[in-house]
């Protein structure tokens, strides 16, 4: 859908993520010139009437909450029957693959973002607005190290209680509470359940509860005890494990509160210096000593073997020249730094042989510590009970490579991992090299050979040929190459051809013609233009006119009074901007007429005076028409 324009205001650039309930846009607000995240519906649940509520409730709860560590929503509406929202866009990355690349976090860190994330669920919980799924992969960390807690697709706002019935209103499993997981009364005290397994595993670096199902998973939230972090991690302090352990208690009664709670301790972790409290004995283990050198060491000896005590470091007196003779104790002196010398390289040798044993259990191919040159390691995770897709998406954000076998089976689910080699264990973590070879056994029904034909692609979208694809459970990879032969969108070829037949533990490549790149312009100055201008400027400025919205003004008829995006900005090229151009000035009243007053009839006249006036009106026309005349003489002599 790139390069769609929803609600006359949002382009459409790439897709950045999708879930089981929508896909997500990057997109530029043409109004405010800026990007955003646009969420949109999936189309298959238009006619889900249940899923459609859900959904609004999620944009009118979000909306509800302005926080710095809560990812804001803007705008929500509907373009082709498709619902969607708009939310702040946040460039970073997930608070999951953030851990999946250092593994468990430096204490400060952890105290640094738990806080963030209990201030974002005090924010919400004030609001009555409760998250369902708060866990590493719906955190989001920018490149300044702020967190912003997303995705609110399973929030409720509620007045005092809520009551979840419904399955699809458990969260991700792993991070899931014991009443979520037996569908009962849920409340804020869920959430700090969540954000304690959350630190857990930034403690860590694992789950305290895993399993091979998400039933075995849930039944271990409802029953088993947590390893407590200190017998993973022993560096941690105490006051951190104890915060963690409360946010976990089975019984809602026996944790935090509230957030702000957990706020409150966090801040006695560190000291008022922000150091983390050492442990006793740590100043004496760490502190410096000085080596005695060769000559001590040899004394020392001496001493021992005359039967005298010896004294760590004692400094004998240092003779003074002409105290020795000049016979034989020069030759002794010769030949005990002689021996003095074989004994400093000895003792060199010794430790560097010490030294190299140590490096080849910890840093060898067998060790669990990451070398400063070659692959990095990481921990083995455990496939079993994925989906062939889950575990790809896992493996790659690892840097593991996979190769499948397949097994028949009647009692699974087709297409779930079985087993692994090499297998995980829950009790010791198995540290594998970047682009380690990992086997998984998939299932599959019996007589299912495991091949399928590439389907033909002649003149198809790829949105729908990637429907196909998946109905056929072919993995692929998408390529987009600039093609004058193909419209935007389409599939140029496949590779391997299509019609080739494979079997499902290959990948293959579709290429997908797409436009040449975009770039940034910069919007020209359009006020006091004509329509017809601005389609001429912003042509040669590879740009187009978008909305003409006519407006009042005193600026005037059909020239262009403010632009949007303003001028001076940057936009893609082939971008729009919308003008508003003056209806002109509004025409002024005309004025009203004065009456002409009317003039009172003069009294009747007697016969006399009769005659007399119509003698005079009858001789006044002759006098007026002969000045007429004469003026008219006058003029045409004049002439």
């Amino acid at each position: 859908m790139a390069g769609v324009i929803i609600g006359n205001r949002y382009e459409l650039m790439e897709k950045i993520g999708s879930g089981g309930m929508a896909i997500v846009y990057k997109a530029r607000c043409r109004l405010l010139n800026r990007f955003v995240a646009v969420k949109m519906l999936r189309p298959e649940f238009n006619d889900d009437v249940e899923f459609l509520k859900r959904f609004e409730t999620e944009a009118q709860a979000a909306a509800a909450l302005s926080h710095p560590n809560i990812v804001s929503v803007y705008d929500v509406g509907t373009h082709d029957k498709i619902h969607y929202i708009v939310m702040e866009y946040v460039e970073g990355q997930t608070l999951k693959e953030f851990l999946s690349e250092t593994g468990p976090l430096p204490i400060e860190k952890i105290v640094d973002f738990s806080t963030q994330i209990a201030s974002a669920l005090e924010h919400a919980h004030d609001k009555k607005i409760i998250h369902h799924d708060i866990k590493p992969h719906n955190i989001i960390i920018t490149e300044s190290g702020l967190l912003k807690v997303t995705d609110f697709g399973l929030a409720r706002a509620v007045s005092a209680s809520t009551t979840i019935a419904s399955a699809g209103a458990i969260g991700s499993v792993h991070y899931a509470s014991p009443e979520q997981s037996r569908g009962g009364f849920t409340d804020a005290k869920s959430d700090i359940y969540s954000l304690g397994i959350t630190m857990y595993e930034m403690t860590t670096g694992r789950v305290p509860f895993d399993g091979d199902t998400p039933v075995s998973i849930a039944l271990k939230h409802l029953q088993k005890e947590p390893t407590p972090p200190s017998d993973i991690a022993p560096d941690i302090p105490q006051s951190l494990e104890k915060i963690i352990l409360k946010c976990i208690e089975k019984e809602p009664a026996k944790r935090y509160q509230s957030a702000g709670e957990i706020i409150e301790d966090l801040k006695g972790v560190l000291n008022n210096d922000g150091v983390v409290h050492k442990n006793e004995g740590d100043e004496e283990k760490f502190s410096t000593r000085r080596m005695p050198t060769p000559e001590e060491i040899k004394r020392e000896e001496e001493k021992r073997a005359s039967g005298k005590p010896a004294k760590q470091q004692e400094q004998e007196p240092i003779p003074e020249p002409g105290d020795e003779d000049d016979t034989g104790n020069k030759k002794k002196r010769k030949k005990e730094d002689i021996v003095a010398t074989i004994a400093a390289i000895a003792t060199t040798l010794l430790i560097a042989s010490v030294i190299g044993i140590i490096l080849w259990n910890f840093y060898g191919p067998f060790g669990d510590i990451n070398l400063p040159f070659g692959k990095p390691k990481v921990d083995l995770p455990n496939f079993v009970g994925m989906t062939v897709e889950e575990a790809e998406e896992k493996a790659e954000k690892l840097n593991l490579e996979l190769e499948y076998e397949y097994r028949d089976t009647e009692d699974e689910i087709e297409g779930i991992v079985l087993e692994q080699k090499p297998e995980y264990d829950a009790d010791k973590i198995k540290r594998v090299k970047e682009g380690s070879k990992v086997t998984l056994v998939i299932s599959k029904l019996p007589g299912d050979e495991g091949e399928v034909k590439i389907p033909d692609y002649n003149g198809v979208k790829f949105e729908d040929y990637e429907e196909e694809l998946k109905d056929l459970k072919i993995k692929y990879e998408t390529v987009y190459e600039e093609n004058d032969d193909y419209k935007e969108g389409y599939v140029i070829k496949t590779d391997p051809e299509a019609g080739s037949e494979i079997t499902l533990d290959k990948k293959i490549k579709v290429y997908v013609s797409k436009e040449k790149d975009k770039e940034e312009v910069s919007v020209p100055t359009l006020t006091n233009l004509t329509i017809e201008g601005a389609h001429k400027v912003l042509k040669d400025n590879k740009l187009v006119v978008g909305n003409v919205i006519p407006i009042e003004s005193d600026v005037e008829k059909d020239r262009i009074v403010r632009q949007q995006p303003a001028s001076g900005s940057k936009a893609l090229e082939g971008s729009s901007v919308d003008i508003y151009v003056s209806k002109g000035k509004e025409p002024e009243p005309t004025p009203t007429p004065t009456p002409t007053p009317t003039a009172t009839p003069a009294p009747e006249p007697d016969d006399t005076d009769t005659n007399e006036q119509t003698n005079t009106e009858t001789s006044e026309p002759k006098n007026s028409e002969t000045q007429q005349s004469t003026s008219q003489s006058t003029v045409e002599l004049a002439d």
